[in-house]
């Protein structure tokens, strides 16, 4: 598992111990989970990084030589590549140290 977190995220064992699990989605947005759905949690894509807003709406980075700005692009999606490629890793914080991955879940995941 860490070798295909390590495929789609360089860097990945920066990031700061205890704050957050990381879990292997391999699905759309709309076809995950309500708990992975929330807001605040982050996604990781082929080429694109995104967060989502809740209500199903997604901040997302993949509009190329766009300028994420007051008169540029407003970067929240409720359609297009965010919500309907497939999400490979979510990065789901923490609360106070403690896990928001679903006990109950059958995705594979571990703590950053």
């Amino acid at each position: 598992m860490k070798k295909s977190l390590g495929l789609s995220v360089k860097n990945y064992g920066n990031l700061k111990k205890g704050t957050c699990d990381l879990v292997k989605v391999m699905k759309s947005f709309k076809e995950m989970p309500a708990w992975l759905q929330k807001k605040g949690i982050m996604y990781i894509q082929d080429s694109n990084i995104c967060i989502s807003a809740g209500n199903k709406k997604i901040y997302s980075c993949n509009s190329t030589g766009k300028t994420y700005s007051k008169d540029g692009v407003n970067p929240l999606r409720s359609g297009g590549y965010a919500l309907t490629s497939p999400i490979l890793w979510a990065a789901v914080p923490r609360s106070n140290g403690k896990s928001n991955v679903d006990s109950k879940t059958t995705l594979k995941h571990i703590a950053c």
